[in-house]
This record gives C-alpha cells, structure tokens and sequence, in this order.
C-alpha cells in the first residue's frame, strides 16, 4: 500500500485541480471517537472510529456488521500531503483509492473527489453537533447523480 500511496500522492500533488484550503489537522477534532448508525429493521450496523494520527492525519476505520457477520470493512485515512488534504479508502481487499479536497470544504464540512473512480466519486463528512454527523457518498451513474446518506450518532 506504501509504493501505491506513495505514486499516487506524487501524481495529486502535480496535478492543479487540487484544493487548498487553510484547514488544519486540530479543524478535524470533532470527527475523533466511535460512531455508529443502526438500521434495526435489516439488523445492520455501521461503525467507524477516527483517532489522530501522527502529523497532519486522521485515521479511520469502518466496518458494517449484518447480523454478526462482517461484511464490509475500511481502513480510512485523512492526510496532508504538501497543500493538499487526500482522503484515502481501502475497502475489503481492494486497492486504496484516494480523493482531494474540494476548495468548498470548510472546517465543519468535507468534501473530498475522485471524478475517475466509479462510484463514489465525492465523499461528504458534516459535522451536525458534537453527538452527530452525516456521511454522504456521491457519483453520477448512467448519467444520473446517486448518493447515500450515512447518519452517524456518537457512541
């Protein structure tokens, strides 16, 4: 996963559609601490943990639990590379896939976008309160926009 982030982190960083924003690791601190959504009605949970990492990062991990069988699972990153801000996501065994930071992110509201990834291309993280924030995946799929919201409660 190194030599892959390690490409991939020169490649967005050359590339001038990047953001760059004045957000500072200390803006993410309200996404730190478990956080999980229950839909009780298809015996589904889903969990993601956010701690500090070390220099200007975020580390994630999310997984979705049917019953008491995994079946996702998601290792999360949010990092400072140079200017920019990347969201990287490795789901299951596929290979990590990485999003900038959109110029319309604020401390309270991230958007990060990968336009040649299928599905998500954006990904959405808004802080509500400190018990709450919403989690939204975006892409356009034959030609039609799609998203789904992921309402998380703090646990």
């Amino acid at each position: 996963m190194k030599t892959v982030l390690t490409i991939l982190t020169g490649f967005f960083v050359t590339i001038s559609v990047n953001a760059q924003t004045n957000l500072n690791v200390s803006d993410l601190n309200w996404l730190e601490g478990n956080w999980q959504i229950d839909i009780s009605e298809a015996n589904i949970k889903v969990f993601e943990t956010w701690k500090r990492g070390e220099g200007n990062s975020y580390l994630g991990e999310g997984y979705v639990l049917k019953g008491k069988d995994t079946i996702v699972r998601e290792v999360i990153k949010i990092e400072k590379i140079g200017q920019h801000w990347v969201y990287i996501a490795q789901i299951n065994d596929n290979a990590p896939v990485l999003f900038t930071l959109k110029t319309e992110s604020t401390a309270k509201q991230l958007v990060f976008e990968n336009l040649e990834h299928d599905n998500p291309q954006r990904v959405r993280y808004t802080f509500i309160s400190k018990g709450e924030m919403m989690a939204r995946t975006e892409a356009v799929v034959e030609g039609k926009e799609v998203g789904e919201d992921y309402p998380f409660v703090r646990r």
